[in-house]
């Protein structure tokens, strides 16, 4: 077996939408910390699940679609609009 790669469904997610994730693991849409988590997979990151409406979160789909991730949207509450300005940056899949 070998891992095809890394999706990180988190921790850029709405806290109202969290599901099962531990709220204290949620944190706001940060470059340096996407790039923390992406160097910290070694090669293996693919896909980053955020919630678009967040402050920052449309930056940080460039960054992500910039190296390389596939971004998708979910545990969001974004409207319409928020989803449109999503997919404009780069966001390809809702999750």
């Amino acid at each position: 077996a070998e891992i095809l790669g890394i999706h990180f469904e988190g921790p850029f997610i709405n806290l109202a939408r969290r599901g099962v994730h531990p709220a204290e693991w949620i944190v706001p849409p940060s470059i340096p910390a996407l790039r923390r988590y992406v160097d910290a997979a070694g090669g293996a990151a693919r896909i980053c699940t955020l919630a678009p409406e967040l402050p920052g979160a449309l930056d940080l789909i460039e960054a992500a679609r910039a190296a390389g991730l596939v971004v998708g949207l979910g545990h969001t509450d974004a409207t319409y609009a928020q989803a449109c300005a999503a997919i404009e940056k780069g966001a390809r899949h809702a999750v």
